[in-house]
């Protein structure tokens, strides 16, 4: 049997084998709850804190009670979004500011909250994917409580100016949220320097389990809990926490901020190969985002093929060994155009032949060859019907 080719990083990584030993022993015979104080808890509870130190380190947060375990990065971000609306419920500020390319996380909770009233602005992206600051300072209101924003794009690749942001939303007294689910592990991220108040992680993105996210709270804010119940993660959100998970996205997020230029530069390196290879054989495609460098993720790579059905070109290429993402993650599976892809000005019939590229650091330019002449020989027979 062929091995396959993983190039759909972005959306999960494989578990690595550091968190899954860190796991192991939570998903047998430690099985207390972390919130007790007996033997078995206390040791569950060591775990957790390890853990939260861990994150923290990854984040450059100054203190580990800033750290909040969810189930996952999209809970993360509704509980920033919305728990900061709902602890500034009664107050003046019911304004909001996103932009047109957002998570369906945020863009979602920010939708719900339109239907209780808030109101939101949001603004356009460049031909590149990147926020437009100056739509952002323009919107911005004496009534506008949260600037939500992201990192680095799913759908463009763009890192955004997430400081330059901050810094606007701050001088008219409005907090930010900072979306880094994709970017986590793979952009440097120190809430200092990005000047944020909240930030999310997922930490199956940067070869962590499934099943745990992180939320990131600057300790002088208060958000109103969505998960209503007992006192863990110290009453913000209750629920008996998932000890294995949390104890591999520790392990997870130490590797990634001590490997993570090692994994960025390899990364970068095997996506610029990709992009060549395919670029100098298929005539008609058409890179989104910017250009490779510090304004990319380093393991991202959307193309679009004129003439091209993005899920015929996957399915295809699954039968073949090899694994992307068509219509770029979170689109794809109810059949829609990537949103984001559309705000950049992509045309619909280029964001429906697009597919989503992102290797491994583990992976070898041999691999990156053999899957561009598979994707070259797929698109030439997808062509030719």
């Amino acid at each position: 049997m062929v091995a396959r080719i993983y190039l759909d990083n972005l959306t999960t990584t494989p578990l690595s084998a550091a968190a899954r030993e860190a796991m192991q022993p939570f998903l047998a015979e430690e099985f207390g709850a972390a919130q007790h104080l007996y033997h078995e808890g206390a040791r569950a509870g060591k775990a957790v804190a390890r853990a939260r130190e861990q994150v923290a380190s990854l984040v450059g947060a100054r203190r580990v009670d800033e750290i909040i375990f969810t189930g996952s990065g999209s809970e993360a971000g509704n509980f920033a979004i919305k728990g900061a609306a709902f602890a500034a419920a009664d107050g003046g500020r019911r304004h909001l500011v996103s932009s047109s390319a957002e998570h369906p996380a945020t863009e979602r909770s920010l939708r719900f909250l339109e239907q209780l009233g808030w109101r939101v602005t949001r603004v356009g992206v460049d031909a590149t994917g990147l926020v437009k600051v100056s739509e952002v300072q323009a919107a911005l209101r004496d009534d506008t409580l949260l600037v939500a924003t992201h990192l680095s794009n799913h759908d463009s690749g763009a890192v955004q100016p997430v400081a330059e942001l901050a810094r606007l939303a701050h001088g008219r007294g409005a907090l930010v949220f900072c979306d880094a689910m994709t970017a986590g592990g793979w952009v440097s991220v120190s809430v200092e320097q990005l000047g944020v108040d909240l930030l999310s992680l997922s930490p199956h993105r940067f070869f962590g389990p499934k099943g745990v996210g992180v939320l990131y709270q600057n300790a002088a804010l208060t958000l109103e809990p969505l998960i209503h119940g007992g006192r863990q993660e110290d009453g913000r959100r209750a629920g008996t926490q998932n000890v294995a998970a949390i104890a591999g996205a520790g392990v997870a997020a130490e590797a990634a901020g001590r490997d993570l230029p090692a994994r960025a530069e390899k990364c970068r390196g095997l996506t610029k190969l990709l992009w060549r290879k395919i670029h100098e054989k298929i005539p008609r495609v058409k890179l989104n985002g910017p250009p490779a460098g510090a304004d990319r993720d380093p393991r991202h790579l959307n193309l679009s093929f004129a003439e091209v059905d993005a899920e015929a070109l996957m399915l295809r290429l699954d039968l073949d060994g090899v694994s992307v993402s068509a219509n770029t993650g979170c689109a794809a599976r109810n059949g829609k155009l990537s949103p984001v892809l559309l705000a950049m000005g992509v045309t619909p019939s280029l964001a429906a032949g697009s597919i989503l590229l992102s290797p491994s650091p583990v992976q070898t330019e041999a691999e990156m060859s053999l899957a561009a002449e598979k994707i070259i020989r797929a698109v030439a027979k997808i062509r030719a019907l």
